[in-house]
């Protein structure tokens, strides 16, 4: 194999492939990227048996050819060349040159052929959406994901569509978060749901663009595969069954807070500053008339503040997990937000005054009466 390519766009391509490679891994070829050449693209694959990205990048190829290089030296190499063009070379024992200016690198490649194939998804069901779309619902509801592998299905956010409405929800057992979306690109009226591992969407949501331009998603029984730019990812899906989420969700409600979204992150976060991460002492909030007090009190000392809301309904004092707030409210993408409750024990809903774009649920947390 022989190449020349732009150092910048083959660093583009190699980040994103990057990001499917294992990091440690038994299999010597998983730690590597598979380059291959197709006509006048060279293709970059990283796969870790689970989750794959093939990225393409248009370059200059003298011989056609393919080889396996370890990615992380490779993108360190491509990384720190001086020049804008690299030539790559591969010859018939796979030692690999790189040059570029007057730098130089000879390192040793895998055979091609023990890199594992990607699955070939047979694509049932299909929907597409803008990029920025797609990345600003995982950004909203991704930090709901479960890290507890005891319950693996909850490790994903759970898409579904139905009738040209795109809702992704994720879950951890302590909180919930629901992001949904109109879409027109789907395949037929009839409904359908799967589950991305998280680990699928964290890895996505970097390399997606903040703009216009499409993706398109396709879905087989057991896998998604997603197409954008120059990109291609290859994803297992979880399997299970998810939970029942809309049952969680109160039916009724005896107290509405309406309070803006910046001043009680502010508060939040003023008072979580005696916080430890060992002892995950409430942030305890009190809701009355046209005030919210907030404080805590841990072994560190006692924080009180004060905000302005105005609350509907029946007075009520609740406690919560800081971070969870901070979380969901530091992803809600309007400035005033309604907040409802019904008692101290009973989960706290977060949703915008208008509309159902999103809906963060959080499990309160029981505090002694004289904290």
């Amino acid at each position: 194999m022989k190449l020349i390519a732009n150092r910048i766009l083959l660093l583009e391509g190699l980040n994103a492939a990057q990001k499917a490679v294992s990091q440690k891994s038994s299999i010597p070829s998983l730690e590597g990227v598979l380059l291959s050449t197709d006509e006048i693209v060279l293709k970059i694959v990283g796969y870790d048996l689970e989750f794959g990205i093939e990225s393409r990048v248009e370059v200059n190829v003298e011989e056609q050819g393919a080889v396996v290089l370890n990615a992380r030296m490779l993108g360190e190499i491509v990384r720190k060349l001086p020049d804008e063009t690299v030539l790559i070379e591969v010859d018939e024992k796979l030692l690999t040159t790189i040059k570029s200016g007057l730098s130089e690198f000879t390192i040793l490649g895998l055979d091609p052929n023990e890199f594992p194939e990607m699955p070939h998804v047979s694509e049932e069901k299909h929907l597409g959406l803008k990029q920025e779309t797609l990345k600003d619902m995982i950004r909203q509801t991704i930090y709901a994901t479960s890290t507890n592998e005891t319950r693996p299905v909850l490790m994903g956010a759970l898409f579904e569509v139905e009738e040209n409405l795109l809702r992704v929800v994720a879950v951890d057992g302590f909180r919930m978060s629901i992001r949904e979306e109109a879409i027109e690109n789907t395949t037929g009226e009839e409904a359908f749901r799967f589950i991305v591992p998280g680990k699928t969407l964290n890895e996505m949501s970097k390399i997606l663009k903040d703009d216009e331009s499409e993706i398109s998603l396709a879905i087989s029984q057991k896998h998604m595969i997603a197409r954008f730019d120059h990109c291609t990812v290859v994803s297992r899906l979880l399997e299970g069954e998810f939970m029942d989420y809309k049952k969680v969700i109160p039916a009724e409600v005896n107290t509405t807070v309406k309070f803006d979204r910046s001043e009680m992150i502010d508060s939040v976060e003023r008072v979580s500053l005696i916080i430890s991460e060992k002892i995950k002492n409430p942030v305890r909030c009190k809701f009355e008339f046209d005030t919210a007090k907030i404080h805590c009190k841990t072994a560190m000392g006692v924080v009180k503040d004060e905000i302005r809301v105005s609350v509907n309904g029946e007075g009520l004092e609740i406690g919560f997990n800081g971070r969870y707030m901070l979380d969901a409210l530091k992803n809600c993408s309007e400035d005033e937000l309604s907040l409802e409750m019904n008692t101290a024990i009973s989960p706290m809903v977060i949703r915008p005054m208008e509309g159902t774009a999103f809906l963060y649920m959080i499990v309160p947390m029981r505090f002694k009466t004289d904290e």
